[in-house]
């Protein structure tokens, strides 16, 4: 992945506060995050990835 390549993860479970609207991303996904990011291809300018839990 280049600097110039955007990433849309789609479906990606997050756990937002009701009360001050913080998220939370539990680490088990966030490593599966960076395994997906990890494989996308350099030369693409726009990548959409479904997150598949």
């Amino acid at each position: 992945m280049s600097d110039r390549t955007i990433v849309i993860l789609k479906d990606l479970p997050v756990e937002q506060c009701e009360a001050c609207s913080e998220y939370l991303i539990e680490d088990a996904v966030l490593t599966k995050v960076e395994a997906l990011l990890a494989g996308v291809d350099a030369s693409a300018e726009l990548e959409i990835i479904p997150f598949a839990a």
